[in-house]
Order: structure tokens, then C-alpha cells, then sequence
């Protein structure tokens, strides 16, 4: 949103030049807001005040007839689409400071979502046999 007249926070809601109006409810943060320059930890934070702009705009707005969490949950699953949770990302971010070690390195991350998955699905393995 090029909204000249508030310099005091980046905007984060969409902005539709054909109408020359924002799309409410409609939100670009981290990198799909601003193209990478590089700086993971810059989108990072960027992302972090975008949602905190998200997590505003969402207090302002009436439940109406929004599905519960437990509702979507059920419905991602008939649709077999994965879940992952914050213990989920907390398992991956575990397997990739292992490997890390493991290889002499500061920092490892996974290059794709098969492998990602497949660490977090280890990591869950690991806690039912311990």
C-alpha cells in the first residue's frame, strides 16, 4: 500500500492499483511484501511486524461465520494436506542444528520439503521410543 501519508510504519495490506484501494483483510509481509535482498533475519522481522499488523486487523473484525481451529484442522485433513505446528517447526529446527554439528557447521537448514518433513517425522519417532 503506497500510502504516503503515514511514513510511520511500513504497509502491509494489498493494495489494488486498478481501484486505487486496499483489499481489507488482504495482507504482504516478509518477502512476499518486499523481494529479498539477502537478509533472511530482515524478512524474518519483517514478517513478525506484518503479522502483529494481521493479529490488529483480526481483533477489529467479527467472528461472523469463521470455522473454529479445530474445524480447519479436520478439513486440511480430508483434504491430505499436512499440518505442520509450532512442535513441528521446534523438531525440524532440532534436526538442523544436529546436522549442523554433525558437519563442523555454524548453521545447516533443508533445501526442500521432503527433506524437512522427513527430519520432523524422525524427530517424532525419536520421542515415542525414548
Amino acid at each position: 500500500n503506497p500510502n504516503p501519508a503515514d511514513t510511520s510504519h511500513p504497509a502491509y495490506d494489498v493494495f489494488d492499483p486498478a481501484t486505487g484501494k486496499t483489499l481489507p483483510g488482504m495482507f504482504a509481509v516478509g518477502w512476499a511484501r518486499k523481494a529479498s535482498d539477502g537478509l533472511v533475519g530482515i524478512a524474518r522481522h519483517d514478517g513478525e511486524v506484518g503479522a502483529a499488523q494481521v493479529l490488529a486487523y483480526l481483533q477489529g473484525v467479527g467472528e461472523g461465520n469463521a470455522l473454529s481451529a479445530e474445524q480447519i484442522r479436520r478439513e486440511l485433513d480430508k483434504r491430505n494436506l499436512r499440518v505442520i505446528d509450532k512442535s513441528d517447526l521446534e523438531k525440524l529446527g532440532r534436526a538442523e542444528e544436529k546436522i549442523a554439528q554433525e558437519r563442523g557447521m555454524t548453521w545447516f537448514k533443508f533445501d526442500n520439503d521432503q527433506d524437512m518433513l522427513a527430519a520432523i517425522d524422525a524427530e517424532k519417532a525419536k520421542a515415542v521410543t525414548v
